[in-house]
């Protein structure tokens, strides 16, 4: 699956040496190029069973996870998306395992996705996810990222696209739940339910998650005043936020959420509009990923 759009065009660019690899090796391919989702979709589940290399960003790979997950398909990732971050976590960059799946070097392992559901103004869906899902401010800078300039790399984009959005940040009054206990109740500024650890390019939203681990986790930003909220984004970067008294964090299996007023809403760095509830499920070891070969 190749998403010519992913990196500002970095996988387009990239691509002819993706094909060179794999025409060297003498592997037989088929590429997927399509302008929406349920076009991709439909093509993969087409293809007879085999691996699916995903050359792009994190949504390139998202967009598949239907036809991937419970192990029906086996997916290696080329990473040439914006911010890479599930890759990123993965320790790929560049061409990814792609020389270690060609040699039959790859390594497979098993990993959680997330199942949710959301609810708002225009409509209701569905979506599996890889990485996660941010609600509130985080999903609005989301959303100003496409306008900042292309030079700046993936951190550097978020940075600068939260600047431009502060001045716009409300707090949402709502409830957030985890396993069907309150996590947090009243004003709240971010939530982000994540099966990574890292989203933006970098920030690591969710430090002490592990996608293998059949549990998803929680992290929502409290009250937090537009004058406080850049030191806690060069917190997030570090990943030491999770102390801080704005901001309290949970593990479970299931997490749902509710608005008084619809907030944004990205999935996997997609932003799909205003919601107000969504559900979000573990899916224990739904998707099969090949990664590098582990030395040692």
């Amino acid at each position: 699956m190749l998403n010519p759009a992913a990196g500002h065009g970095r996988a387009s660019r990239e691509w002819p040496q993706v094909e060179a690899l794999l025409r060297a090796s003498g592997t037989s391919f088929s590429l997927i190029r399509e302008s929406t989702r349920e076009r991709a979709l439909a093509r993969l589940r087409a293809l007879p069973p085999g691996p699916v290399v995903a050359v792009g960003g994190d949504g390139t790979a998202g967009a598949l996870l239907p036809a991937l997950a419970a192990g029906q398909r086996p997916l290696a990732l080329v990473p040439l998306g914006t911010g890479n971050d599930f890759a990123g976590w993965l320790g790929l960059h560049g061409l990814g395992c792609l020389p270690d799946l060609l040699a039959g070097r790859a390594q497979a392992r098993r990993l959680d996705l997330l199942r949710v559901q959301w609810q708002g103004p225009q409509g209701s869906g569905e979506r599996l996810l890889m990485n996660g899902l941010g609600m509130g401010f985080d999903a609005q800078l989301t959303a100003a990222l496409p306008r900042a300039p292309g030079w700046l790399p993936g951190q550097a984009r978020y940075l600068w696209a939260a600047l431009g959005t502060l001045a716009q940040m409300r707090l949402h009054q709502g409830a957030v739940r985890v396993d069907g206990q309150v996590l947090s109740s009243g004003p709240t500024c971010l939530c982000a339910v994540m099966n990574g650890t890292r989203y933006g390019g970098g920030f690591l939203i969710s430090p002490e998650s592990d996608p293998a681990d059949g549990r998803l986790n929680v992290v929502v930003g409290q009250s937090l005043s537009r004058a406080r909220l850049p030191a806690m984004m060069l917190k997030v970067a570090q990943g030491r936020h999770l102390a801080a008294a704005q901001v309290v964090h949970a593990t479970g299996q299931t997490a749902a959420v509710t608005w008084q007023e619809p907030a944004w809403l990205h999935l996997d760095g997609d932003v799909v509009g205003e919601v107000t509830s969504l559900q979000a499920e573990v899916l224990p070891g739904a998707l099969t990923l090949l990664g590098p070969a582990r030395s040692g």
